[in-house]
């Protein structure tokens, strides 16, 4: 896996727009879990790092754009009709420097889409918890 170092300063503050069924997974973990909201995706980055599961997780098999495309481009990952989910809002912060790895992965995995990268990582990792 390659990360690629990140220039641009980034405050750390983000707000997540999760699916409402995600965002209630994340609160019920936190308190089943006693992690913090940041660790929880900071977390699930790693499971998704550690075997490598990004390709599967953002590159859908009949995608015509491969999973790291020279160009930059994100693989066709696919999203409901505007309006058809009112998504919900979660604010964190970050370390900066944890900002900067997950800048970089946003910009490999989902064309620096990164409410899309945690959105995907998040939901793969929840699937995987909710196995366990």
């Amino acid at each position: 896996m390659n990360i690629e170092p990140v220039e641009e300063e980034h405050s750390g503050h983000v707000t997540l727009y999760l699916p409402k069924g995600l965002n209630q997974w994340l609160g019920e973990h936190r308190a089943s879990t006693g992690i913090s909201y940041p660790g929880i995706v900071l977390n699930a980055i790693s499971w998704a790092a550690g075997e490598n599961r990004f390709a599967q997780i953002f590159a859908p098999d009949d995608s015509q754009i491969p999973a790291n495309d020279i160009f930059g481009r994100a693989p066709v990952i696919p999203r409901l009709a505007r309006g058809s989910v009112e998504p919900e809002t979660r604010p964190l912060r970050f370390r900066k420097d944890h900002m900067r790895v997950i800048i970089s992965l946003a910009r490999t995995w989902t064309a620096d889409n990164r409410n899309a990268f945690f959105v995907g990582v998040l939901t793969a990792y929840r699937d995987q918890q909710n196995k366990e």
